[in-house]
């Protein structure tokens, strides 16, 4: 995970290539989200890639973080799919969102973002679109 940092300055911007965000600013205009204050969010202000996301959660669900005993302790408040055999985990900020889900075994994935011009209370469809795509690929059949 060498792609993930936490913004500590109000004036940090997004490093790298990245998709952009946008919301509607008071007139209803749409705005890119790209210099928002990150450094207010704390750790959950923590940016990735969706690469380094995929790599944490591969690792986790390999058992290759946590010994046996704590992963047992780890609430799963994700979503799951395929019978409960993928999780998923979310990410997002105004105008953007993304998930990455991952099988148990941490073998398969499959990571997706969206752009949005929409307010982020209005994101339910796109969610569902996101859990529809994976379920998709990763539950073939089902």
């Amino acid at each position: 995970m060498n792609r993930t940092y936490l913004a500590t300055k109000v004036s940090d911007r997004i490093k790298g290539p990245h998709g952009h965000g946008y919301h509607p600013d008071a007139k209803g205009r749409p705005r890119d989200v790209d210099r928002l204050n990150a450094t207010s969010w704390g750790a959950e202000g923590a940016i990735s890639t969706a690469q380094d996301v995929s790599a944490f959660y591969r690792a986790l669900n390999q058992g290759r973080l946590l010994p046996p005993d704590l992963r047992r302790e780890l609430p799963r408040p994700f979503p799951v799919l395929c019978g409960g055999t993928v999780a998923s985990a979310t990410g997002g900020a105004p105008g953007i969102t993304s998930v990455t889900f991952t099988s148990a075994d941490g073998r398969f994935q499959f990571a997706v973002a969206a752009t949005l011009k929409i307010k982020n209370e209005q994101t339910i469809a796109v969610g569902e679109a996101m859990d529809k795509a994976a379920e998709a690929v990763l539950c073939p059949g089902q």
